[in-house]
């Protein structure tokens, strides 16, 4: 199995063909997963849904600070709508976020129409010039499960709370991957050139170890604000939903080129792999400080097709074939438990 930053080779170097994905399905919320979200308190009426934001007169195309075009559309509503309709936007906004939507306002309302969940953006201006966003989107129990997991395992904890088919999420704030190596990069010194390449390998392992595919550099955020830089995933569309597994690794894909000779220019391989190593150490400690938890996780997903049975196949019979016979498949959960107890056997107990 390989599960090191030095095994995968980047798709820009093997050549390997850009993948073309079916656009996936909105999984609703089952029974089992909504009872989930009440005991741990993420299931919460709220005083707008989606579709609320769906009644617009139009739309205006957002640009970036260069001027290029965007996936958002910028929204616009009747005065006598948005007259009641912004009211429910912080109101929802304050039960998330009660100490931040203190005095603040609604400010604009985008909305993306690229992919498979339209969100919308919704900006908060708070009393200090600064501001703060916030999702609005089609509950997804495959993005859900991919939230609470990366809430329990992640370094950073995440706000969300869901009610019938609607989510309100906090924004998870950072420069994106691609917007941080052209912009930032450049500028930065040896010793935090070195940083950031370490958390880069951490960020490797931890969706290896918790199969959150697909995190190409627009996918994820780079933070720096405390000792050593957090890389972040803030797309969970592709958590356990491909069959091939360097898919699992953001090494591989040609988006993140930039980042992986960063390490290679700055890291030597025996430092790879002491830094894989700690992170694996990180995760395991995670697991156990959560165990309860995410067992409870695990069991409320147990029947969500968070994956498609040829997906699962192929990562059988990469990893895992001696476990399971061709014609008898884990369920998705079960794959994950598995691959966390190859995972916890190959990271040694602490002294």
């Amino acid at each position: 199995m390989a599960a090191h930053f030095l095994d995968i080779v980047n798709q820009a170097r093997s050549g390997d063909p850009e993948k073309s994905f079916m656009q996936k399905p909105i999984l609703g919320i089952t029974p089992s997963v909504q009872a989930y979200l009440e005991r741990v308190g993420r299931y919460q009426a709220l005083p707008i849904v989606y579709q609320d934001l769906l009644q617009y007169r139009f739309t205006d195309a957002v640009r970036d600070e260069n001027g290029k075009l965007t996936h958002w559309e910028r929204l616009s509503f009747t005065p006598e709508y948005a007259s009641t309709l912004y009211p429910r936007l912080w109101s929802a906004i304050r039960l998330l976020d009660p100490l931040t939507a203190e005095g603040a306002s609604i400010g604009v309302v985008d909305i993306c129409e690229y992919g498979n969940s339209n969100p919308f953006r919704i900006q908060l201006k708070l009393a200090n010039g600064s501001d703060r966003w916030y999702f609005l989107k089609q509950a997804d129990s495959s993005r859900i499960f991919g939230l609470e997991l990366a809430h329990l395992v992640g370094t950073e904890k995440l706000h969300y709370l869901v009610h019938d088919q609607t989510v309100l999420e906090s924004a998870i704030e950072g420069t994106p991957g691609d917007q941080f190596l052209r912009q930032w990069l450049p500028g930065l010194d040896r010793d935090e050139r070195l940083s950031l390449a370490e958390g880069f390998v951490r960020f490797c392992q931890q969706c290896y170890w918790t199969l959150l595919g697909d995190m190409r550099n627009y996918n994820w955020v780079v933070r720096l604000d405390g000792e050593s830089p957090r890389f972040l995933p803030i797309d969970f569309d592709q958590q356990l939903h491909e069959g091939f597994p360097p898919f699992y690794s953001p090494s591989y894909f040609r988006e993140n080129l930039g980042w992986v000779e960063l390490v290679e220019e700055t890291l030597l391989p025996d430092r790879i792999r002491d830094i894989e190593k700690q992170e694996q150490q990180r995760l395991v400690h995670a697991l156990s400080s959560h165990g309860g938890r995410i067992e409870q996780l695990m069991d409320a997903f147990q029947a969500v097709p968070l994956s498609e049975r040829h997906q699962l196949r192929g990562l059988v019979q990469a990893w895992y074939s001696d476990k399971w016979p061709t014609d008898s498949l884990p369920t998705p959960t079960e794959l994950l438990r598995h691959h966390w107890q190859t995972l916890i056997l190959r990271v040694p107990a602490a002294k």
